[in-house]
């Protein structure tokens, strides 16, 4: 009987072990995928996932999500309720008008591709995309760009190409991560003198806009070491 006693003893103390055990892994396992940022070679070499249907019970290995040229119109709540670790969103070369504000759910993200559609505004939650190093949005309606667009301190590409900008925010120049700029084929008049901040930009593209000689002169002495193509 003692033998017995002691025998369901260490059946306990091992069930209890067993269970916190994978409890523990289970825990380590999404602390982990959660945080865990691919570089740009290993977001390329991921799998993509092309649809919605197909990602939906992948949810937590989704990392690139490519939706161009599917006619959306609507972005659905899915993406932001469910792929928590998605890095690279595609969504070009659709029909969408409006960004949802349940963008900022998705703080993993780290490239937000939006060309080609008819955006015409973004929401400030943009700015809460904490970990986004390029924000593609070439070839839409944009008139403004919200403020907290320079919250964005990791941003290092920036196209805003195409859009219907007369302005620039003067807080783009708290992007000192920024690298490439592309500007052209906007209504843009003048650039913040605020500029001069963005010591590692490498490239403005600022042709086919509404820029004086003068005006081109204050950007070439602001940003002396850029490579400006007006």
């Amino acid at each position: 009987m003692e033998f017995i006693k002691i025998l369901r003893f260490f059946e306990k103390k091992f069930f209890l072990f067993f269970k916190f055990s994978i409890i523990f892994i289970l825990f380590t396992n999404i602390l982990f995928s959660q945080n865990k940022l691919l570089t740009y070679q290993e977001l390329k070499e991921s799998k993509q996932y092309f649809s919605i249907v197909d990602a939906i019970d992948f949810e937590n290995e989704v990392f690139v999500l490519n939706l161009e040229n599917k006619k959306i119109v609507n972005i659905s709540q899915i993406i932001f309720l469910y792929f928590k670790n998605l890095q690279w969103l595609k969504l070009g070369k659709n029909k969408i008008k409006f960004i949802p504000k349940e963008i900022e759910n998705l703080q993993n993200l780290q490239n937000l591709n939006l060309w080609n559609n008819q955006i015409e505004s973004l929401p400030k939650e943009i700015g809460e995309l904490k970990n986004l190093e390029t924000l593609f949005l070439l070839d839409n309606k944009l008139e403004l760009l919200p403020s907290e667009i320079g919250n964005l301190k990791y941003l290092k590409y920036l196209n805003i190409s195409h859009n219907k900008l007369k302005e620039i925010p003067n807080e783009i120049s708290k992007l000192k991560n920024l690298e490439k700029l592309y500007l052209y084929g906007n209504k843009i008049t003048f650039l913040p003198n605020s500029i001069k901040n963005l010591k590692n930009l490498k490239i403005l593209e600022i042709w086919n806009n509404k820029l004086s000689f003068s005006e081109k002169e204050k950007i070439k002495k602001l940003l002396p070491k850029t490579k400006i193509t007006f």
